[in-house]
């Protein structure tokens, strides 16, 4: 299946946005999830909900044209809804691409 990632990521979708909200918080201290490591900078917690932003964006952008009663339909609505609470969502074009094993970055 093409979307079993998606599947498997949409179940855990409070936990995701819920990280994708810490970024709005000015203060370290308050933007370090609970499970992040104690030792971990600022700038390390800082990448990591940038990373979960994207995520969030990229497959709310991917799936906006689900059903909207489909569960992957669930990344679009709340894709909006961290938008309408003021999380500032990457654009595509400041999306950070991973480059696959053996290619250039």
């Amino acid at each position: 299946k093409p979307d079993f990632l998606a599947v498997q990521v949409v179940v855990q979708i409070k936990f995701f946005s819920g990280l994708a909200k810490k970024s709005k918080e000015r203060h370290p201290d308050k933007q370090r999830p609970a499970s992040f490591p104690a030792h971990a900078n600022p700038g390390e917690v800082e990448q990591f909900l940038a990373a979960v932003c994207e995520l969030l964006d990229k497959w709310g952008r991917r799936f906006e044209g689900e059903r909207s009663g489909s569960s992957l339909y669930t990344f679009a609505k709340v894709r909006s809804q961290l938008q309408k609470d003021g999380v500032v969502l990457p654009m595509p074009d400041a999306y950070r691409h991973v480059p696959r094993p053996g290619t250039a970055p």
